[in-house]
């Protein structure tokens, strides 16, 4: 397969992740009771408040996962609260684009 269209096709992957993203954001300010953001990006994006502000990502008694998503959501903090989202969408296309490599090798 050429590289032009393996290009698209990633290209074409990101840009739906994206507007997945948008919808999300829309699904979460209109519905009151189901919410199409999982609850686990809420105690992502808490812990890195708590890192951000010199604590630890464990300060939140929910918190069972590594430290180092809390210290990669910490882009909610400074850039947009849902940057972080974006980062994901980003690495997901990265791990594809690794995954692909390695199959078409």
């Amino acid at each position: 397969m050429s590289c032009c269209n393996v290009f698209l096709y990633f290209t074409l992957a990101f840009a739906i992740r994206i507007g997945l993203v948008y919808v999300a954001t829309i699904v979460d300010e209109i519905s009151t009771t189901n919410r199409y953001t999982d609850t686990d990006y809420d105690v992502f994006s808490d812990a890195a408040t708590h890192v951000r502000n010199g604590g630890s990502p464990y300060a939140r008694s929910t918190y069972r996962y590594t430290p180092l998503v809390a210290y990669m959501v910490l882009v909610n903090n400074f850039i947009h609260p849902l940057a972080a989202k974006v980062l994901f969408c980003v690495l997901d296309i990265l791990m594809g684009a690794v995954f692909w490599r390695i199959c078409s090798s």
